[in-house]
């Protein structure tokens, strides 16, 4: 990457006085002492083709630096911004392997950058498992649901089956109670018939000799009688019309004085 850069900055380099470097890792120092991280980040990669090895070295230091402070600054790059600045630790003891303060700073950023690595695999495991115990919860919430819409299915059928049972028996239920009423009717009907005196109905009195019935024989006794009174009446002494003829036949009565 770095090499990249340089490709970049050839025709400058080629173009730059050799008092240029000093300034522009004079102007990255000025940048990262006022906190412009950015600022400085770009003059230290500039001043890192200088030609001479002490300034090279200590813009390759100061690159590692800069790279670590906007690795603090922006904690979703840091692990990004701590790589490369390890790199370019790394490059500065390549020139010179007894710089105390490069060496410190690497082991530093490195453990650092271990310490983030830990950190983020601790919270994509503590990410994970909520994901886990909320995909649990709501698998065992998904699981009751199921369970209680089964329970009530399975309740509507034990309810529907036990009305089916209770069905059949409501027909010899019913039978049963109209069998008791038409027994209390007879029964009522037998008590009436023995409170009854012993008196034939009029369909159990038996026809009179002549097949009439009792109402016939009546009327025909009732026409006997009264043509035997007319018989009577003829026998009778008393025919006043027949008197009067007699009397008047008999001539004016005579005095008595």
């Amino acid at each position: 990457m770095r090499f990249w850069w340089w490709l970049l900055l050839l025709p400058t380099v080629a173009m730059a006085k050799p008092d240029q470097w000093p300034r522009r890792y004079n102007a990255g120092v000025t940048a990262y002492r006022t906190n412009d991280f950015a600022q400085a980040a770009t003059a230290f990669e500039n001043a890192t083709a200088a030609q001479d090895r002490t300034l090279e070295q200590r813009a390759l230091y100061n690159l590692g630096n800069t790279d670590y402070r906007l690795g603090q600054a922006q904690p979703q790059q840091a692990q990004q911004l701590w790589q490369r600045a390890i790199k370019s630790y790394e490059s500065a003891l390549a020139l010179d392997p007894n710089d105390p303060d490069a060496k410190f700073n690497h082991e530093f950023v490195k453990k650092k950058l271990e310490e983030l690595k830990k950190q983020q695999q601790q919270q994509q495991q503590q990410n994970q498992n909520q994901k886990n115990q909320q995909d649990q919860k709501q698998k065992q919430q998904d699981n009751h649901q199921q369970q209680q819409s089964q329970g009530k299915q399975s309740e509507q059928q034990q309810q529907q089956q036990k009305q089916d049972q209770q069905e059949p028996n409501k027909q010899p239920a019913q039978q049963s109670q109209e069998q008791q009423q038409q027994d209390k009717r007879q029964q009522d009907q037998q008590r009436n018939q023995q409170d009854q005196p012993d008196k034939p109905s009029r369909a159990e009195q038996p026809p009179q000799e002549n097949g009439s019935q009792p109402q016939d024989m009546d009327k025909m006794q009732a026409t006997e009688m009264l043509d035997n009174l007319r018989e009577d009446e003829r026998n009778w002494n008393f025919f006043p019309e027949m008197q009067m003829k007699d009397l008047k036949d008999s001539g004016p009565p005579a005095k008595d004085w």
